[in-house]
C-alpha cells in the first residue's frame, strides 16, 4: 500500500535490506515482504506465516518491527513451527505485548474443536474471541487480544465419577432414584401396617 505522505528523509523510515528467516518464506508462505512495506513507510496488516502449520495477521501497523536485526532473526523470538502452537516473546519485543491479531491454526489433529491455552491455562475471554473451527480442513481461527503462548489441545472431557463410571448412569440421577425407591418403600410400610392395625381391630 502506498503512502502519500512518505518522506525518505523522514525519521521514521528505516531502509530494510533483508527478508525474515527462511521458515516464514516456504512455498505457499502468506508472510509480508517488509523489505516492501517498511520501505515504503507502511507497517500494515503485516502477516507472518509458516505455510501448512501457523499464520499470524496483525490488526494494528506495528512499525517498531521494522527494524534488520528483528526480522533477520524473526525465528528467535516468534516460533510458529509447531503444528497448534504460535509462541512470541514479548519481552524481547514489547510492543508486541498488548497488540491483537488473528491467528490460524492449520492441518490440526483434533476430531473436534479443540481449546486454546495460554500460557498453559485454558484461554478466557481476555485472551481470545471469534473463535471459529473447521471440521473439513481441521483448522482452528480465532482472534488473540494479547501474545504470549497460545496452543491448542484437546476438549476437555467430562468430569464422570467413579460411581457413573461403573454403572453407566449420572451419579445424581443413581441417588434420586434410590431416594424416590425408598420414600415408595416407606409409603408402602405405613400402609400395610395401617391395614393390619385396622384388621385388627374389626377382629376384637
Amino acid at each position: 500500500m502506498y503512502n502519500p505522505d512518505f518522506d525518505i528523509n523522514s525519521p521514521g523510515v528505516k531502509v530494510i535490506i533483508v527478508g525474515p528467516p527462511g521458515i516464514f518464506t516456504l512455498p505457499g508462505s502468506q508472510t509480508t515482504n517488509f523489505i516492501q512495506v517498511c520501505s515504503l513507510g507502511e507497517a500494515f496488516n503485516l502477516v507472518l506465516d509458516v505455510a501448512g502449520k501457523n499464520m499470524v495477521r496483525f490488526d494494528d501497523p506495528i512499525v517498531d518491527m521494522c527494524d534488520n536485526e528483528t526480522i533477520q532473526n524473526l525465528d528467535n523470538y516468534i516460533q510458529m513451527d509447531k503444528v497448534g502452537e504460535v509462541s512470541i516473546d514479548s519481552e524481547a519485543l514489547p510492543y508486541l505485548k498488548d497488540v491483537s491479531a488473528e491467528v490460524t491454526m492449520r492441518n490440526l489433529s483434533f476430531d473436534q474443536e479443540p481449546e486454546i491455552e495460554v500460557d498453559g491455562k485454558p484461554a478466557t475471554a481476555q485472551d481470545v474471541e471469534n473463535k471459529q473451527w473447521d471440521e473439513g480442513s481441521k483448522t482452528l481461527e480465532f482472534k488473540a487480544k494479547h501474545f504470549s503462548v497460545y496452543k491448542a489441545v484437546a476438549a476437555s472431557a467430562p468430569v464422570i465419577d467413579e460411581e457413573t463410571a461403573q454403572s453407566g448412569v449420572p451419579a445424581e440421577e443413581t441417588r434420586l432414584k434410590a431416594w424416590i425407591f425408598a420414600l415408595i418403600g416407606a409409603v408402602i410400610i405405613v400402609t400395610v401396617a395401617l391395614i393390619l392395625r385396622k384388621r385388627k381391630i374389626g377382629v376384637e
